[in-house]
């Protein structure tokens, strides 16, 4: 069964029929995806972690996935491949504007990477809407199996939020080392333990840091819930039903 690494839903409603709904229940209409993106690696994979870049020429805007077999795809909006770049073992990827490089304004482009459990950056040109092919630096962590990360802005400061699906939660600030690479200052760092009536591990599905001081965090399982983290000196965890 072929895998596309998304399909990409721009923001256009398409009126189509309603399908059959159980009673009781609203209906619901079936919506096709406008465009896909070109089919890549062996049959039967799922590609992971997806992110979208949106520069300030809009026409540069970029989808950007992960691939289990070891590279990270930058593909325009019809769904053409443009870049490749090796990571051994991607699985979640983020994009942000206005890192501040050295050498010129850019995006920041971060990629979880299993094989080593660190976290790899590159930046992303805005004229040519493709990424260097050097990394720009990389994150040594102690998370198994990463399964989420996220960036955000909050002023001058660049925060950076990872999850594994044991439940290890850790949060950086980001900086520039004297060879101009990407480094990171441990901020935080938690763990949430599933509950007995969890048959497998808490899986975070979803990262939202909120002006540089916490992140909200989505898990799925058996029972799902959404957490409130604030970075200080440790991390505290209230669960938001």
């Amino acid at each position: 069964m072929r895998k596309q690494i998304a399909h990409i839903m721009i923001a256009l409603a398409i009126a189509s029929p309603t399908l059959a709904a159980e009673p009781g229940k609203a209906q619901l209409q079936k919506v096709p995806a406008l465009r896909e993106t070109q089919v890549n690696g062996a049959q039967g994979e799922n590609a992971h972690g997806v992110a979208i870049w949106t520069p300030q020429d809009k026409s540069q805007a970029r989808v950007i996935g992960a691939q289990p077999q070891g590279e990270l795809n930058i593909y325009d909006l019809s769904g053409v491949i443009l870049q490749r770049l090796g990571v051994r073992a991607p699985r979640a990827v983020d994009v942000r504007n206005h890192f501040t490089w050295i050498e010129s304004d850019g995006a920041i482009l971060a990629a979880t990477d299993n094989s080593d459990r660190s976290i790899v950056f590159y930046k992303l040109d805005p004229k040519t809407g493709l990424a260097d092919a050097k990394s720009r630096g990389r994150i040594r962590t102690k998370i198994k199996d990463m399964s989420a990360v996220c960036l955000s802005q909050s002023g001058a400061d660049f925060v950076m939020v990872a999850a594994g699906k044991a439940g290890d939660v850790h949060a950086w600030t980001l900086a520039l080392d004297p060879w101009r690479d990407v480094t990171g200052i441990k901020i935080a760092e938690t763990q949430f333990h599933p509950a007995p009536s969890m048959t497998k591990p808490a899986r975070f599905i979803s990262l939202r840091p909120r002006a540089g001081s916490g992140a909200w965090i989505r898990r799925t399982s058996k029972a799902s819930a959404l957490w409130w983290i604030r970075f200080s000196q440790r991390a505290d965890a209230w669960p938001i039903r």
